[in-house]
């Protein structure tokens, strides 16, 4: 049976001489992995470009209920075109390192639009966002609001990590790094360094690993820190 939804595209794998299999995070159908065949011909039937990290896509699919089927696409097409994010280079790492923690995070069949909403809005941002220091760290703690894990408390990020002995001293230790993510949270200029924004971001990841089990290591951050 054919369904009209709206997705993100994660990643995509070789699969094969000339196939790929997409992972998708759909509105309707949450996180699907898609058998696109044959795009990796000279005249294929989709542009393997519509697969990049992020991308917004409309599209008609064949769908079975069920994980271990891998589903297919009938129609495809761009929802929204990038101005940015595959032409500039730190907007297109940024964007490899949030594909990477969806696909860590998002699962299961049933579609959740208030989520979908805010990763859609929150990509068209990025795309055309003049200001994307921290971008990384105030998408991560709206993600984490989102999946239901972070009660909107910067303290609660840190006593959970001291609680889970990724801190090794009490969180009064931090009250500079709570005021600088709170200061984030809440739209309020905070200068960072590279330093400082790269600490806060491994306090985040800690804190991801807490709630997701095999959530593991972000292998794209090493070349989002080599910018």
């Amino acid at each position: 049976m054919l369904h009209k939804t709206e997705g993100i595209c994660l990643h995509y794998i070789k699969y094969k001489d000339h196939s790929i299999i997409a992972r998708i995070f759909t509105k309707n159908f949450g996180l699907q992995s898609y058998i696109v065949n044959s795009v990796r011909t000279a005249k294929p039937k989709f542009n393997i470009a519509l697969f990049q990290p992020l991308s917004l896509l409309d599209m008609v699919v064949y769908h079975k209920e069920g994980r271990e089927h891998l589903q297919r696409i009938a129609e495809i097409r761009l929802a929204y075109t990038f101005r940015e994010i595959p032409f500039v280079f730190p907007k297109t790492a940024l964007a490899m390192v949030i594909s990477e923690i969806l696909s860590k995070v998002l699962y299961g069949e049933i579609g959740n639009e208030a989520i979908f909403d805010f990763l859609k809005s929150a990509v068209i941002n990025l795309d055309q966002t003049n200001e994307f220091s921290d971008f990384l760290l105030k998408f991560m703690l709206s993600l984490l609001e989102h999946l239901g894990v972070w009660n909107g408390r910067i303290e609660e990020i840190f006593e959970h990590l001291y609680q889970a002995h990724y801190l090794k001293v009490p969180i009064l230790h931090f009250e500079q790094e709570i005021s600088k993510l709170t200061q984030i949270w809440q739209n309020q200029s905070c200068p960072l360094d590279k330093s400082d924004r790269s600490y806060l971001i491994d306090c985040l990841l800690n804190y991801f690993r807490l709630h997701f089990e095999h959530f593991g290591e972000v292998k794209s951050l090493a070349v989002l820190r080599s910018l």
